[in-house]
């Protein structure tokens, strides 16, 4: 099934949310999820303290 921009969205979001305690974990759970989308590059992810 595939997701629609919206939808992974949400999914990115909620993952991030439940991992906002830490960086690292918020950047382990991003890169978890686009693994499992088949995503082998990123050019930049926007996140930051500013």
């Amino acid at each position: 099934m595939a997701l629609t921009s919206q939808a992974l969205y949400g999914r990115l979001f909620d993952r991030y949310a439940a991992a906002a305690d830490g960086k690292q974990l918020v950047g382990a759970a991003l890169v978890e999820l686009l693994r499992a989308r088949g995503v082998r590059t990123v050019l930049d992810v926007g996140a930051g303290d500013g």
